[in-house]
């Protein structure tokens, strides 16, 4: 079952004595290691390879820190199986997708990704949409490659991040994101950004749990908790461009209202503001 109320926990191992910086730093070095190990296998073209790790590494690779650091809350516990730092890998190619596509010029036609070029100036537009479509793909046959996760779990995970990241999540975020001027900006940073941290969320939840079937209340509260980050993030870059301050400032008090009473119910001392500062 999950720990999420053992409070004696806070003092002998943790977490948030580590700086968010150097959590970061360690797991994209998780992250940077897996995908070696991914794109190892078999024969994979060296030119494709290393356009997956200009895409991919450079960044702080957020989700799957949050990932892994959820896991260890509900459990509370710091070890993790070895097979959760490849199933986190998946995130990351499900986000590098995105940012590859949403960087075309047919979209929202950004130059810069990184502080490095983005993809279809770096490598061509036609080899940045082709490989956003196998990123995208990667990220399934990373999680049914996974030798130490049941059929069950796989399914369960395939499941989460197809909901999340096809036409009923961050993709249905993207093209209501291209007519804007006509859907809320509510539903589009909830599927935009929030599905996928949702996804993170939930799967975090469900893997932390050492029983069978996690109760449906814990994953919909893990999702929703997702879903207020991720629309958390596109609030505050709103307002970082100077949008609707006043208004902006309400809504991220709101979220942050939200995001701080399931913390405190389900991921006590979980450091959520400082995850927060750095969305």
């Amino acid at each position: 079952m999950l720990k999420t109320n053992n409070l004696n926990w806070k003092k002998k191992i943790l977490l948030v004595n580590k700086t968010l910086p150097q959590l970061f730093s360690k797991t994209s070095l998780l992250i940077e290691q897996e995908l070696n190990v991914f794109l190892e296998q078999d024969s994979w073209d060296s030119e494709l390879a290393h356009y997956y790790k200009y895409s991919i590494l450079g960044g702080k690779c957020y989700r799957a820190a949050l990932f892994l650091e959820l896991i260890k809350f509900f459990r509370a516990s710091e070890s993790l199986p070895k097979y959760l730092v490849k199933a986190a890998l998946s995130f990351e190619f499900v986000h590098a997708s995105s940012l590859v596509h949403d960087d075309l010029p047919c979209m929202d036609d950004d130059s810069f990704r990184r502080n490095k070029p983005s993809m279809h100036v770096y490598a061509g537009e036609a080899n940045a949409v082709m490989l956003g479509y196998s990123l995208l793909i990667s990220a399934f046959e990373n999680i049914t490659s996974i030798k130490d996760m049941g059929a069950a779990q796989k399914n369960y995970y395939v499941q989460s991040l197809t909901r999340a990241s096809g036409g009923r999540g961050m993709l249905l975020g993207q093209f209501y994101d291209l007519k804007k001027d006509t859907v809320e900006r509510k539903k589009i940073h909830r599927l935009k950004t929030g599905a996928l941290m949702a996804s993170v969320c939930e799967m975090a939840c469900y893997f932390a749990s050492d029983e069978p079937h996690v109760s449906r209340e814990a994953i919909d509260e893990a999702i929703d908790f997702g879903l207020n980050l991720g629309e958390y993030f596109q609030w505050k870059d709103d307002l970082d461009d100077g949008e609707f301050v006043e208004a902006l400032e309400h809504k991220l008090r709101d979220l942050e209202n939200k995001i701080q009473s399931y913390c405190e119910k389900s991921l006590p001392n979980f450091e959520w503001r400082s995850w927060l500062e750095v969305l």
